[in-house]
């Protein structure tokens, strides 16, 4: 680890004005598997100029031993999540929550877009043209899961059935390659699910594809059985751990023998507790876009009660802040 760090700075040399940006951004990416946002910077930055701090070593010597990344190392070891004694009532409460955001203020007309990509040039009612614009952003991330089959040696031509869950506006979609014979898409909002279905029709080639409405936990034994890939990214963690673990236990039920399901899940958060009892009473709950996540472990357990396995697992720079999450993918065993 320290090897590649040699070889890009020289410890001991002092810092020069205009690598001071490059060499904090670089420990970020480094360790933490994300990119600084400017608060971040701005503190080191300030940091830095207060305690005289001018060579390199000792600026990852101060990395190494900050609260912040202490946590996270500390968390990246979560031990299981347990639920055994949550009750479907209870489960019910939990979905109904987080569901009443995306229902309704992620739902307005000059959020929806807003609430995929929270970019303040999309806090409007976009045009066609700048909707087309949007879309195209889905590109990237198509090209993941192409990189993510090709690793694991998964032909990506012979998908006959994909499913998106929490498809939003159907930014993936629409830039699936079109040998796909089906496609079906889910979500919590209708009005997403509504501009998924538009944007499918007027701007890709399927014209085989079912939506599916999530509008209770108990509709998620709706979903169809025998799916080739299941994908979603930045949608789990707007839900709580038990509602995480529900989800994606659903999701391995409905795999295809040998599918596989490339799932976006946050695995740790600095400062993270969860308590069911408290998070049910607050007011606040259910309000804003919230982070939750899962550990790895609740996700092997997961694996092994569902008949599969994790066969890859890739650090995802998605949540931003202090959460970490991972394009974590799973593979059904023949049955």
């Amino acid at each position: 680890m320290f090897l590649n760090l040699k070889k890009k700075f020289n410890l001991k040399a002092k810092f020069k004005k205009n690598l001071k940006l490059n060499f904090l951004r670089f420990l970020y990416k480094f360790f933490l598997y994300r990119n600084p946002n400017q608060e971040d910077l701005d503190k080191y930055l300030n940091f830095l100029k207060k305690s005289r701090i001018k060579d390199y070593k000792n600026v990852l010597i101060n990395f190494l031993y900050a609260e912040r990344f202490i946590k996270i190392i500390n968390l990246e070891k979560s031990k299981l999540f347990k639920f055994n004694s949550i009750s479907e009532k209870q489960l019910s409460l939990l979905f109904e929550k987080t569901a009443f955001y995306w229902r309704n203020s992620a739902s307005e007309t000059k959020n929806i877009y807003w609430s995929v990509l929270t970019n303040k040039k999309y806090k409007k009612d976009l045009s066609s043209s700048e909707i087309k614009k949007f879309l195209a952003t889905g590109k990237s991330t198509v090209n993941q899961i192409r990189k993510i089959c090709k690793f694991i040696d998964y032909d990506l031509n012979n998908c006959n059935n994909f499913l998106d869950f929490g498809c939003g506006v159907g930014r993936t979609l629409v830039n699936l390659p079109s040998n796909i014979k089906k496609v079906n898409f889910v979500d919590f909002s209708y009005s997403h699910l509504e501009e998924a279905e538009k944007n499918i029709k007027n701007h890709s080639q399927f014209n085989n594809y079912s939506s599916f409405l999530i509008s209770s936990f108990s509709e998620l034994n709706n979903l169809p059985y025998k799916q080739d890939i299941i994908h979603s990214f930045i949608v789990l963690q707007h839900n709580t751990p038990p509602i995480i673990e529900k989800i994606v236990e659903k999701l391995l039920d409905i795999l295809s023998p040998f599918g596989i399901a490339i799932l976006h899940i946050p695995i740790t958060k600095a400062n993270y507790n969860f308590d069911i009892l408290d998070y049910l009473n607050s007011e606040e709950s259910g309000k804003s876009m919230e982070m939750h996540i899962l550990p790895k472990a609740n996700l092997y357990k997961l694996a092994k009660k569902n008949n599969s396995k994790i066969v890859y697992s890739i650090a995802a720079n998605a949540c931003g802040g202090d959460v970490y999450s991972e394009f974590v993918v799973f593979q059904k065993n023949e049955m």
